[in-house]
């Protein structure tokens, strides 16, 4: 039996589209080049990856180079700071930062040196291990001369102050310093050149059981002075630097920026009342 439907139109135009879906030899040239594929595939490099393949490489790449550049930013970190700065003698057992605001400064300080009551006139001085006075003995002494000045006032202001004032950049403050040592007679060198900091050896008048270490610094416009000084059998610059002290006051200096002036904070606490080691001349 006949189908009616098929008479119809649409009909018609369905079993046309279904004719051409049915299977049908297939060209012998198509055959050929269809037997060719599994060859070429089997041939082709192994690095044909699907795409979500090389989403997964790219995001493996970006990792690699987002560890390596972190690697890189840790190992160009400057060696002084918290925690990261390794004695170079026997007399300073580490480093803690130091925030002083009774004397304006933050810094490096030998921790197992003993702290003095400090000021904004005089600064803060730390003894080191052992005797400490006039005839032996080692004692660091930091002042933020901005803070000084103000301090003493119009009518007694250091040498350095006024000499910082005429130039305040590092190489004019120090070339201005050096030329009043030498005017003075002083016998003086420079033994470091820091990134904001020179630290120079001073010795003092013939017969003076002392030498001087000291380094002027700049820090936001700030001057500010770090000085050692070292007596008796300490007094002595190759041993200073035989023993690593001059190293670890290089630390020190490297490390010193100012801080505005606030009694409140001082962190480790420190002594607010005692007697002070002579500050640098």
């Amino acid at each position: 039996m006949t189908d009616d439907r098929l008479d119809r139109p649409f009909e018609r135009e369905l079993r046309a589209v279904l004719d051409e879906m049915a299977p049908r030899e297939v060209p012998g040239t198509l055959h050929a080049s269809v037997a060719q594929v599994p060859f070429e595939t089997a041939q082709s490099p192994r690095h044909h990856w699907l795409p979500e393949g090389r989403r997964l490489a790219g995001a493996i790449l970006l990792l690699a180079v987002i560890v390596v550049a972190g690697l890189a930013i840790v190992t160009r970190q400057p060696s002084v700071g918290p925690g990261n700065s390794t004695p170079h003698s026997s007399i300073v057992s580490g480093f803690v930062e130091q925030t002083d605001g009774v004397a304006g400064y933050r810094m490096l300080r030998p921790t197992n040196w003993t702290a003095l009551g400090g000021g904004p006139i005089d600064g803060r001085s730390y003894l080191g291990p052992g005797p400490a006075n006039a005839q032996q003995g080692i004692v660091v002494t930091v002042m933020n001369l901005q803070l000084t000045a103000a301090s003493l006032g119009a009518n007694n202001l250091s040498a350095q102050w006024l000499l910082f004032q005429q130039d305040s950049s590092l190489a004019g403050w120090t070339a201005g310093i050096e030329a009043m040592w030498a005017r003075d007679g002083e016998r003086f060198s420079l033994l470091r050149t820091l990134p904001h900091a020179r630290i120079y050896s001073l010795s003092l008048p013939a017969g003076s059981p002392s030498i001087e270490l000291i380094a002027y610094a700049i820090d936001q416009g700030q001057p500010l002075i770090l000085a050692l000084q070292a007596s008796g059998t300490e007094a002595d610059l190759s041993r200073l630097e035989a023993e690593g002290i001059v190293d670890d006051f290089a630390t020190m200096a490297g490390s010193i920026t100012a801080i505005p002036a606030d009694p409140q904070n001082v962190v480790p606490a420190l002594p607010t009342l005692g007697p002070l080691a002579p500050g640098p001349s």
